[in-house]
């Protein structure tokens, strides 16, 4: 498997924009989704975060379009 030299961003989700807290501040401006049980945007450690209700396994952020990468059917690490 091939591993890259440095580490690239692709997206990045601050949740700061209280209107649009899905907004990628990334360079491919790949917006998330906000999923079920989402309650609201709260302080995070850094920065916002997300603050879900109920079943954990019920509750999602999601992001479509990550194809963008150029990099179909190959792995990638998501840091939260």
């Amino acid at each position: 498997s091939e591993l890259l030299d440095s580490a690239t961003l692709v997206v990045y989700y601050s949740f700061n924009n209280d209107s649009f807290p899905q907004l990628d501040s990334g360079p491919l401006g790949i917006h998330g989704t906000m999923g079920s049980n989402v309650v609201s945007v709260t302080d995070g450690r850094v920065s916002r975060a997300l603050s879900f209700s109920g079943n954990a396994s019920e509750s999602s952020f999601q992001i479509n379009g990550l194809v963008q990468m150029g990099i179909a059917n190959h792995s990638f690490s998501i840091s939260l």
